[in-house]
This record gives C-alpha cells, sequence and structure tokens, in this order.
C-alpha cells in the first residue's frame, strides 16, 4: 500500500485546485450517492488448529465493489455495500487454492464534518459501523490431518460486521473520491475447525452525488 499512497496525494492536491460549488454532503438529507472502488484486503488464519502442521490462512488479495448512500440528515446516512475478493487459501498441505469472498453489508455512517470546505469544495470526514454476511467459494476443499486423523475442509458461508473510517473529496459538484479504512470481522470461512477472522480493507473509489 505504501507505493499507492503518493498517487492518493496528488489526486487529492488536484482536486483542491478545482474551482466549482462545494457539493452534496454525503448525510444531506435526502441525497443519494453511488461510488465503485478497489483495493486490498488482508487476512487472517482460516483454521484454529494447524492443518498437517501448518495453519491455513487467508491471504490479502485485492478486493473491489460498489456502495450506494442515502442520507438520512445532516449528520447520518444509510450505506448499502458489495464486495468481492478473488482471493486464495494458503499455507496448505495438499496447495493453494482459490477462494473467492464475497460480502454484502449494510453501515451506518456518521458525518463528521458536514460543513467543511477546502478549496471551495466539500470535505467529508466520515466514520462507519454495519453488518452484513459473506459467501465463501473455495475451488477446492482444504485437505489434510489434525491430531493423525484425516480432514476435509469446505466453504461456510457466515456472517461479518465492519468498523471503519473514511474521508470524501468532491471534484466537482456532484463527482467525488474516496478514501476508507474498514476493520472486518468475519466468523468463519471454512466449516471445521474454524476460527473468526480479523481482517483490514483499504480502498480508493470514484463515485456521483445526486
Amino acid at each position: 500500500m505504501a507505493s499507492k499512497i503518493p498517487l492518493y496525494g496528488l489526486i487529492m492536491a488536484a482536486a483542491a485546485g478545482l474551482i466549482g460549488s462545494p457539493g452534496v454532503a454525503l448525510s444531506q438529507s435526502d441525497a443519494h450517492n453511488l461510488q465503485i472502488y478497489a483495493g486490498e484486503i488482508f487476512g487472517d488464519r482460516l483454521t484454529a488448529v494447524p492443518l498437517t502442521g501448518r495453519t491455513p490462512v487467508l491471504n490479502d488479495n485485492a478486493t473491489f465493489g460498489a456502495r450506494y448512500t442515502y442520507g438520512l440528515s445532516q449528520w447520518f446516512a444509510l450505506q448499502l455495500s458489495a464486495g468481492y475478493s478473488p482471493g486464495r487459501a494458503a499455507r496448505v498441505a495438499g496447495g493453494n487454492t482459490s477462494l473467492g469472498l464475497t460480502t454484502a453489508d449494510l453501515d451506518i455512517l456518521f458525518d463528521v464534518t458536514p460543513t467543511l470546505t477546502v478549496g471551495g469544495r466539500h470535505l467529508v470526514l466520515y466514520t462507519e459501523l454495519g453488518a452484513g454476511y459473506a459467501w465463501v467459494s473455495l475451488h477446492h476443499p482444504l485437505l489434510g490431518s489434525i491430531d493423525s486423523t484425516p480432514v476435509r475442509l469446505t466453504a461456510s458461508n457466515d456472517y461479518t460486521a465492519n468498523a471503519g473510517l473514511g474521508v470524501q473529496y468532491y471534484l466537482t459538484a456532484n463527482f467525488f473520491i474516496d478514501l476508507d479504512a474498514r476493520y472486518r470481522y468475519m466468523s468463519r470461512l471454512v466449516n471445521r475447525y474454524s476460527q473468526a477472522l480479523n481482517t483490514a480493507e483499504t480502498t480508493f473509489g470514484i463515485g456521483y452525488s445526486f
């Protein structure tokens, strides 16, 4: 992620030099915005115990998706989001395998700076808290042994929760860029010997407010 930080800084600097109206606040009553995003998800262990001497992990990988936000008031908004990560399960005795992760979340957003403008443009600092569901697709089961007993682990769908913060900057009255960082909890991704995952997501998005 370090190589991407200078790019984000250049984008924000260029945006600050544009001239125009401040834009529609994230949580302005009855406001809507749509955005697409891409970034990275940082993984965690998949199982609570080693499988044939090694503990399988969800590898760090790319993630992308879309978000829709509806303003409830000057301070609050609801956000519905869906994302996908074409990841993989690593440190598996039988060989790494692809692990597709799809998430759907409903979040409440709090606009920390509903009236802040920078360079004549609206700048939104926000926090978020929500929950949802995660669907998992394993290319093939994870095979190995635990305490000398052969085991076969398959995908398991379950609930997820997230909390984070972000910033939106309006390039025009309607178009904005978004930087977002979230902690994501996933209850489990495999059916047996599973453990809860503590992961993180960082994303960059482009959106339109109306």
